[in-house]
Formats: C-alpha cells, structure tokens, sequence
C-alpha cells in the first residue's frame, strides 16, 4: 500500500506500508478512516499454489547449490504446501526444519512421514481446514515404530520416480 501524506503547503514523501492481512483489518477500523483514504494504491500477494511452491522449493535449493529433485519427494512437497498454506515464509520454515531432520537422521530425500513431524512440532495444523490424512507412522526416531527404509537414490519412494522439483520452474 502507498500513503501519499501531505500538509496544506508541501508534499511530503510517499510512505510504503508493508504487513499482513491484519494491517488491511486494522485500516479498515473507523479510527483510521483518514489515514485509509491517504492510501492510493493496494496490493496484496496470494498464497502460492502448488506447482509455485514446488518451483519456491526447487529455486532456494538451486540458489544453495543443492539438486531439488533429490531432497523432497513428491508427497513431501504437496504436504509441505498443505500445510504451509502457500506461505512462502512458512514454506521455508518447514523445508529447512525438514531438511535439518533429514540430515539428524542421515535420511534422504525427505519424505511425506518427516515433513508431517516436522508440522507437527511447529504446531502447523490443516492449512485453511484442509491437509491430508495424518495417519502416517513415525519418521524413524528412535522408539518412532518406522519400519520405512530412506529412499537413497533420490527418488520417490512411492513410484520410483524423481520428486516434482525435478520439472518445476520458476517461471513456468
């Protein structure tokens, strides 16, 4: 949002106001009914779809040095959106806490199981009452009841396949 301030003899630099959806909330209060009329122009950033947030993942990987097809399976990444709701900030929140439990637990590529505990630590419930099934078992910690050997080649442990990193763009 830009707020174009000014007295009644000069003009005064623009002012850029940046924050969450509960700036829009508190402007909106009556309170504020001057300083909202001052603002000229709104604009808002939608959460990511999945596919963007796949090409998200893959670019901070590339940008690190890193092979992204090789680090996430393909249910790793659909989870990691569910439950980050297409926030970027939370999506990388959740990758690099994943990626850190992968590598505790000398486990690669990170799967589904590894990013569901991950969520579940950080208190990252169904995004937007969405999500998927929670009845995943344990991510291989000791006394976790995980009988799932990690995947070593990089592929999806379900299909074999290399993950959805692997054809994400971040301009397609």
């Amino acid at each position: 949002m830009l707020a174009n301030a000014e007295t009644t003899t000069d003009k005064l630099l623009p002012v850029v106001l940046a924050g969450q959806p509960e700036l829009r909330d508190r402007l909106n209060e009556p309170g504020l009914r001057q300083l909202k009329q001052r603002i000229t122009l709104r604009c808002e950033i939608t959460p990511f779809t999945l596919h963007e947030t796949a090409a998200y993942i893959a670019q901070r990987i590339r940008t690190a040095g890193g092979e992204a097809a090789r680090l996430f399976t393909r249910e790793a990444v659909t989870l990691i959106h569910e439950r980050a709701g297409g926030i970027p900030r939370t999506i990388s929140v959740l990758c690099d806490n994943a990626l850190l439990t992968g590598f505790g637990l000398g486990r690669k590529p990170i799967d589904r199981a590894m990013v569901l505990e991950v969520a579940r630590d950080l208190d990252l419930a169904r995004a937007n009452g969405r999500g998927s099934h929670d009845h995943v078992v344990g991510i291989g910690a000791a006394g976790s009841g995980s009988t799932h050997a990690p995947a070593s080649d990089g592929a999806s442990e379900s299909d074999g396949r290399p993950s959805a990193l692997a054809t994400a763009s971040p301009g397609a």
